[in-house]
């Protein structure tokens, strides 16, 4: 992929509708795979980018993963359990953190490699807060 496919994803993924945790219902999102990036909202300048991610299907990874999950598959809920910096202290305070602090943006990439390089590229350019490396 070179820096202009990468910039434009990373265009394609910011210019996209940002959806809070708060309220979130299932209905609200597709199963589409694809690549999407997790924000902390911040009241002055640019939200902080927490995780990036890549999924086969938006609704379950996001949804019932992220949101609902336990800290086998919410991997950001866990992070945040973890960091001795965070003011989260357990999976149901993690969660709440989620609602009320952080919001996400998703692009639909079919194709499993470019999702691949796509997460790989734009984990480079925003550099998130936390970053599962395994």
């Amino acid at each position: 992929m070179t820096q202009e496919e990468l910039q434009d994803y990373k265009h394609a993924l910011l210019s996209q509708q940002s959806i809070d945790f708060n309220n979130l219902v299932p209905r609200m999102l597709s199963e589409d795979a694809g690549v999407y990036a997790i924000f902390k909202k911040v009241n002055e300048g640019i939200d902080e980018c927490y995780y990036i991610g890549r999924t086969t299907n938006q609704r379950r990874r996001i949804y019932t993963n992220h949101l609902q999950g336990n800290a086998s598959t919410a991997r950001l809920k866990k992070y945040l359990v973890e960091d001795p910096n965070s003011p989260v202290v357990d999976m149901a305070d993690a969660k709440n953190w989620l609602i009320n602090n952080a919001y996400f943006k998703f692009i639909p990439i079919d194709n499993s490699r470019m999702r691949t390089l796509v997460e790989c590229g734009l984990t480079a350019l925003f550099a998130p807060h936390y970053i599962d490396i395994k």
